[in-house]
C-alpha cells in the first residue's frame, strides 16, 4: 500500500493481554487484499504492545510473515520464557522496584526481534517510524522513543517528549515493564518503564506528531461491570489488590478527543475470564499464588499469564472481534469487505 497513506497503528498494552492484538492483525491479514509491505506506515506502541510492535516493524517489508511470526510468539509462549519469581526480600534488596525477573524475556526478545531490520524497513521506505512510549521514573515525562527518517524532529509539548533514537532491546524492555512486576530499564541517564503510567494517551499523540492520517487502535482493556456488594468479609488478598490496581491504569488508556479518522478495537469479551479457564499455568511467585478461585487470581493473571493456551485464547478473540468490524477495518485502508474477501 506504501507509506504514503500513512496509517498509523497504534498499540496499548496491558502485559499477557498484548495477545489479543495479535489475532486482530491476524483477521487484518485475510481482510486486506494484497499481500506485502506493512500497510501500517507508522507503528506507536506502549507496554505490552511494545513488543508486538517491534516485532511488526521489523517485518515491515513482509506483512503476513510478521504476522506470521508475532502470532507464533504468542501461540508458544509459556510463562518461564517471560518471567521468574524470587522471594520478597530479595527484589527488595535488589533495589530494582519489581516483583519478577524478567531476564528469560529479554533473552527471548533478543532472539526474536531483529533491530537492524527496523532500520532497513524505514531506509527502504517500509516504515516512517516505530516509537515505544516509556516512563520516566525519576523525571515524571512520559518520553515517545522513536526511530524513523532522518528529516522526523523531535518535539517537547507538557509531560510528554519525542526523542529520535536508535532502538533497541532496552526500550522495548522499558516500555513493557508491567508496573510493580517488571524492573524498570536504565536509558541514557533515567531509568524508565510502563509508558501508561503517564496516563496512556500518548501513543496517540505521538501518531499526530509523526504525520499519521488515520489511525487504528487496539487496546486490550476491558470494563469492570458494576456489582452489588455481597456482603463477603474475606480479606481480597494481594492477588486480588494487584490485579485491580493493573486493571485500573490500563483502563482507559486513550488521549480523548482525536482530530483523525480513529477506529479503535478492544476485547468484547472480559480476558480475566479467559484467564480464569488458564490459572493452573500460572506459577507462584514471591510466595503468592493464584490458587484455583477466579474471584482472586484472575485479574492478575489475565496481566501475567504468559501461557499458549491462555494466549490463543485471546488471539482467537481478536480475530473474532476484527471479522466482525471487517467493514469497518476494510473502509479504514480505503478497501470494501467484499473486494477484501474476494
Amino acid at each position: 500500500m506504501g507509506t504514503s497513506a500513512r496509517i498509523a497503528l497504534v498499540l496499548g498494552g496491558g502485559g499477557a493481554r498484548a495477545a489479543y492484538q495479535a489475532g486482530v492483525l491476524k483477521a487484518l491479514r485475510e481482510l486486506l487484499p494484497t499481500a506485502g509491505p506493512s500497510p501500517f506506515s507508522i507503528i506507536c506502541a506502549v507496554s505490552g504492545g511494545a513488543v508486538n510492535g517491534a516485532l511488526l516493524a521489523a517485518g515491515a517489508a513482509d506483512f503476513g510473515s510478521a504476522v506470521e511470526r508475532l502470532l507464533a510468539f504468542w501461540d508458544g509462549i509459556v510463562p518461564a520464557q517471560v518471567w521468574r519469581s524470587h522471594s520478597l526480600w530479595r527484589r527488595w534488596l535488589s533495589g530494582d522496584g519489581a516483583l519478577l525477573d524478567t531476564a528469560p524475556l529479554a533473552r527471548n526478545l533478543a532472539e526474536r526481534i531483529d533491530f537492524d531490520a527496523i532500520a532497513a524497513a524505514i531506509e527502504q521506505r517500509h516504515l516512517i517510524a516505530l516509537s515505544l512510549d516509556c516512563f520516566g521514573h525519576a523525571s515524571g515525562q512520559t518520553v515517545s522513543f522513536f526511530q524513523g527518517r532522518g528529516d522526523m524532529d523531535p518535539w517537547q509539548a507538557g509531560g510528554n517528549a519525542g526523542a529520535h533514537v536508535r532502538l533497541g532491546l532496552e526500550h522495548v524492555l522499558a516500555s513493557s515493564a508491567l508496573p510493580l512486576f517488571f524492573p524498570p530499564q536504565r536509558l541514557h541517564r533515567e531509568f524508565f518503564g510502563d509508558g501508561v503510567l503517564g496516563g496512556g494517551g500518548s501513543p496517540i499523540r505521538t501518531a499526530q506528531h509523526l504525520g499519521a492520517a488515520r489511525i487504528l487502535r487496539i487496546e486490550t482493556d476491558f470494563p469492570v461491570p458494576a456489582s452489588g456488594r455481597t456482603g463477603e468479609a474475606n480479606s481480597p488478598g494481594f492477588p486480588c489488590m494487584a490485579g485491580h490496581v493493573l486493571n485500573r491504569l490500563y483502563r482507559g488508556s486513550g488521549a480523548g478527543a482525536c482530530p483523525l479518522p480513529l477506529l479503535t478495537l478492544a476485547p468484547s469479551q472480559d480476558p480475566a475470564y479467559l484467564a480464569a479457564q488458564h490459572l493452573a499455568a500460572m506459577p507462584s511467585f514471591s510466595g503468592w499464588s493464584m490458587g484455583n478461585n477466579p474471584a482472586t487470581g484472575a485479574l492478575l493473571a489475565s496481566y501475567l499469564l504468559f501461557d499458549k493456551g491462555y494466549g490463543k485464547a485471546l488471539t482467537d478473540l481478536g480475530y473474532r472481534d476484527a471479522m466482525e468490524r471487517g467493514t469497518e477495518l476494510t473502509g479504514l485502508f480505503g478497501y470494501s469487505s467484499a473486494l477484501a474477501l474476494g
